[in-house]
């Protein structure tokens, strides 16, 4: 688990020692005070708030969480009312990094750290009031060390080739726009978002304290693989959390229920069969690179009394060798580019067949790596690094 983001609501549940660290500078309201503009903008919910205001709080020595405060309001109650918005990583609370892992044993431990970092910076707010506020956004992640048979590139390179439906950017446009040298690669869409990268690389890209502990370690030469799966929405969170903790989707996720026994690697373990649930999935992380070897499994596999049977094994072949060579976004926005928004449905049907014969090749040696790697789900921490003397 890494990065939360909680909402406080109201005043009361917070307080502020120094309003003059927040930009812009920070005044309280009521709806009389209210231009005739903003009472009108208060009624539009696409508008979300009024104000906002940032802190900037003077140089910690330890990592502190950002803080932000939005005044919103409503029109038809006639009220004005502020919410802190507060989001910190929950290992850098921790280990002051995010190469060791925090995971639902420390949420308890970390919310009392939480709470005394913030007073540090002169926001109040109890250890009861952060463990009972909403969740807007959870970021769910595993370090996998890789041993020096398994390379991080050939890994992404392999999931660059998925697809995850229409909502999702196309992996081959990030990868065009990546600064790390394709050393990252993120599906996403407004509400969910996988992510793939080298933790160690991007914890060194610039000086501070994550830095300083892959130096005082020795391990610029070691490759941490990262599976992020951030949700970006209360709603997206209610509807993944509940679901693992029985609950009615309505029901508000707090902080508190990150706690919950086996959550994080629960809601991993699902996003990951997400993903390879697909059947466009399922050819694109074959782990067959010789097409021959392929076309031969498939035709034999496909070989049955239907007098079709060679032509569906051909095509079959065709689409598995498509995907693996060009991704599976970009086969279906040509056939969709080509033909008509009617492909995509007649593909699917195609897509289910030709994954059925190859269901019983296996994933290459860097995915079932990872695979394996998140059913054990062993923690990273100093022991899991061998360290310099």
């Amino acid at each position: 688990m890494d990065t939360i983001t909680l909402r406080v609501i109201s005043l009361e549940k917070f307080s502020v020692a120094n309003w003059a660290l927040f930009v812009p500078e920070f005044s309280i309201r009521t709806f009389s005070d209210l231009s005739q503009n903003e009472r009108i903008r208060s009624g539009n919910k696409r508008i979300p708030y009024l104000r906002r205001f940032i802190l900037h709080p003077e140089y910690a020595d330890v990592y502190v969480p950002k803080v932000e405060v939005y005044e919103k309001a409503d029109n038809t109650k006639g009220i004005v009312w502020y919410e802190a918005v507060i989001s910190f990583s929950l290992p850098k609370i921790v280990f002051e990094n995010s190469i060791l892992e925090a995971f639902e044993s420390d949420i308890p431990t970390t919310m009392s750290i939480v709470s005394q970092r913030l007073a540090s910076i002169g926001i109040r707010i109890s250890e009861h009031t952060i463990l009972e506020s909403p969740l807007s956004v959870v970021h769910f992640c595993k370090n996998t060390l890789l041993p020096s048979q398994i390379y991080l590139r050939a890994i992404l390179n392999e999931f660059s080739h998925i697809n995850m439906g229409e909502a999702y950017q196309t992996t081959e446009d990030i990868r065009n726009r990546d600064k790390n040298n394709s050393s990252v690669l993120h599906l996403y869409c407004g509400s969910r978002e996988w992510s793939f990268y080298e933790k160690i690389r991007d914890s060194t890209k610039k000086a501070g304290r994550e830095k300083e502990f892959v130096e005082r370690y020795g391990l610029q030469n070691t490759e941490l693989f990262r599976y992020e799966y951030r949700l970006n929405k209360a709603q997206t969170i209610r509807s993944e959390i509940n679901k693992l903790l029985d609950r009615p989707f309505i029901t508000p996720v707090l902080v508190k229920d990150l706690a919950s026994p086996d959550l994080c690697s629960k809601v991993l373990l699902n996003s990951w069969h997400k993903i390879i649930q697909r059947p466009e999935n399922q050819l694109a992380l074959i782990g067959h690179n010789n097409g021959l070897q392929l076309l031969l499994h498939i035709l034999q596999k496909g070989k049955d009394a239907n007098a079709h049977s060679q032509n569906k094994a051909l095509w079959s072949y065709g689409l598995a060798m498509a995907i693996k060579n060009h991704g599976a976004k970009a086969i279906r926005e040509e056939l969709k580019r080509i033909w008509s928004t009617k492909a995509n449905s007649r593909l699917d049907a195609k897509l289910k067949i030709a994954a059925s014969l190859a269901s019983d090749l296996p994933f290459s040696d860097g995915v079932l790596f990872i695979q394996n790697k998140l059913k054990q789900f062993e923690k990273i921490t100093l022991d899991s690094f061998t360290k310099t003397p």
